[in-house]
């Protein structure tokens, strides 16, 4: 079993783990501690395949954080089994399925923190652990490397390269890969008078943006041959300087640049 196949799965829960906050006279603390309640009194234990099972979910409010528990059996109850790498790989991908994720909007809006807590059927014990905070679904991406073993060159770049002008008011913060997606990710920084949201509101404009870049990513040889080889798509996301949230967002699939 593989550690990819690990984390697709447990990026499922995340799915599952969705709450619905409506707005009420209720503060949203209270709506996430009742919520929570009423999730795992009708949705747990829930088994989302051999290896997980979604067991609970909590508000904490001394941390702010809504906490997921999930059990694990089989191949996978084993401490050996998420050494650090693992661990990291799997608060990168959840990362980036909550930056995803419209239904987490008004959670992330309030700051609020997402647990992930991994306990083993058989002994009981604490596997693995992770929490994606403001700091991580807010702003640029900040992702540890690329996939190491096939862009070795790409921690170098970024660390060499960024933060990166590339215009008044836009600035390169990071590249990064999404080794399950085999997304190549350019995360900018837009400000001064081009933050806002007026700003990217012109179809015709990013269409035009669309074009150059597929036009640039083409001509560039310093990523065809893994383009190619791997089928990678690219996206370019750009984010407020003002407020961190995203102001726009453009995916180049790899069929638009055959």
């Amino acid at each position: 079993m593989s550690h990819n196949k690990i984390i697709k799965s447990a990026l499922l829960l995340s799915a599952a783990a969705c709450l619905a906050t409506s707005c009420g006279r209720k503060s949203l603390e209270e709506q996430l501690i009742e919520e929570s309640a009423d999730f795992t009194l009708k949705q747990c234990p829930k088994q989302l395949d051999e290896f997980f099972t979604m067991d609970s979910m909590v508000y904490e409010e001394a941390t702010h954080s809504r906490v997921c528990y999930y059990s694990i059996q089989g191949k996978a109850d084993d401490p050996d089994f998420f050494p650090k790498e693992t661990v990291e790989d799997f608060k990168e991908n959840m990362t980036i399925n909550i930056r995803a994720d419209l239904n987490m909007k008004k959670l992330k809006e309030a700051g609020i923190s997402f647990g992930y807590r991994y306990i083993s059927k058989k002994t009981g014990q604490q596997l693995m652990e992770y929490t994606v905070g403001p700091e991580d679904y807010n702003g640029a991406m900040k992702s540890r490397t690329f996939n190491a073993k096939k862009y070795s060159t790409s921690r170098y770049w970024t660390k060499v390269n960024c933060p990166q002008t590339i215009e008044e008011g836009n600035v390169l913060d990071s590249m990064w890969y999404d080794s399950i997606a085999r997304v190549v990710h350019y995360d900018f920084t837009i400000s001064g008078v081009f933050d806002n949201d007026s700003t990217f509101d012109n179809p015709s404009a990013i269409s035009e943006s669309r074009k150059e870049l597929i036009k640039n990513l083409k001509t560039d040889e310093s990523v065809q041959i893994e383009r190619d080889r791997e089928k990678l798509d690219f996206n370019y996301r750009y984010f407020s300087a003002t407020t961190k949230h995203p102001l726009l967002d453009i995916m180049i699939k790899n069929s638009d640049l055959q």
